[in-house]
């Protein structure tokens, strides 16, 4: 049986808590370790516990052992809602330099940018079960699919015709991002930027 505060711990942190995030509310970590092995959280991964084992937000957990990663390419464009499209791995940046353990064994496509196209469009967006999700934003998720050699041509045309209809864009946003990239002459091919 859970105390009281370790409860509400995991109440507030969404069903899912960090050693990490449980030291920062008030607690210490043998008291989340030792109400694991007494069977009453669920182990997701190393420093990282459920309070039932039916929680199922693969893309919160993922990103909490891989804290530096943001969602990019396909995973961006699923979360963003500009393709029915799910990919069989999860597609993270990280910083250049970054070493990763492990990736092929949690099914994690890496990218490495620079630190200024890193944090480039990077937002915060909600999970299916309303958890934070760092992700590029849809610009820079559009400029990622169309710069990237391995995008499927069927993808990429659902992927710039669901922009276009959004009505989030950013035309602007999505030019400067083009100028930085030097992708505008694509851009003005598929007609999502004009010609000056």
């Amino acid at each position: 049986m859970l105390g009281e505060r370790l409860s509400g711990a995991f109440e507030v942190e969404n069903g899912i808590l960090t050693l990490e995030r449980a030291v920062e509310l008030g607690l210490s970590k043998e008291s989340v370790r030792k109400a694991y092995r007494r069977g009453d959280l669920v182990k997701a991964e190393r420093g990282i516990y459920l309070l039932h084992e039916d929680y199922d937000d693969d893309l919160y957990v993922m990103q909490l052992k891989y804290s530096k990663g943001v969602y990019s390419y396909e995973t961006a464009c699923m979360l963003h809602g500009l393709t029915t499209f799910s990919p069989f791995a999860y597609i993270m940046t990280f910083p250049k330099g970054y070493h990763l353990n492990n990736r092929a064994e949690h099914s994690i496509e890496a990218h490495f940018a620079t630190p200024f196209f890193y944090s480039l469009g990077v937002m915060e967006c909600t999970s299916w079960l309303g958890n934070p999700l760092r992700v590029t934003n849809l610009e820079r998720t559009v400029i990622d699919m169309l710069r990237s050699p391995r995008t499927l041509p069927d993808i990429l045309d659902e992927v710039l015709v669901n922009y276009q209809w959004s009505e989030e864009k950013n035309i602007d946003r999505l030019k400067e991002y083009a100028s930085l990239y030097r992708v505008e002459r694509q851009l003005k091919e598929r007609g999502l930027i004009q010609s000056e």
